[in-house]
């Protein structure tokens, strides 16, 4: 999923939507924009703003089970994955998985990832964590 698709988030609810009724696990690889070079830009968010709230926004919601159509108990299984370079992102996700794993709530734990070279300290980071 391209978070910075303005649509990228009825996406992420119909794809939740299906899993729930049909029962099967949902997998996801959240990134910021790999496309959004070659891509019509009325299709993209207007600010970067608006595309960090999308991702970060994303990213809460998987963890936390948030959405208003399916309760956190029926709430499909989601195998997550992050790639991300934005080190404000992955440390608010970072802190949140640890809130939820104290709080024995955590249910999707997400994998990491990132290109070799870009942000290698944030990955060092994660991995002591």
């Amino acid at each position: 999923m391209q978070a910075y698709l303005k649509e990228v988030r009825q996406k992420f609810e119909h794809q939740l939507a299906l899993a729930h009724a049909e029962g099967w696990t949902l997998a996801i690889k959240l990134v910021r924009g790999a496309y959004i070079d070659s891509d019509p830009r009325q299709i993209i968010h207007d600010t970067k703003d608006q595309m960090n709230d999308c991702y970060d926004n994303i990213v809460h919601d998987a963890l936390t089970r948030n959405m208003a159509d399916i309760s956190k108990s029926d709430f499909p299984h989601i195998d997550l994955f992050l790639a991300d370079h934005n080190s404000k992102s992955v440390a608010n996700a970072n802190v949140l998985i640890q809130e939820l794993a104290a709080r024995g709530e955590l249910k999707t734990v997400p994998e990491f990832g990132q290109l070799q070279g870009m942000c290698d300290e944030l990955g060092c980071k994660i991995l002591q964590e």
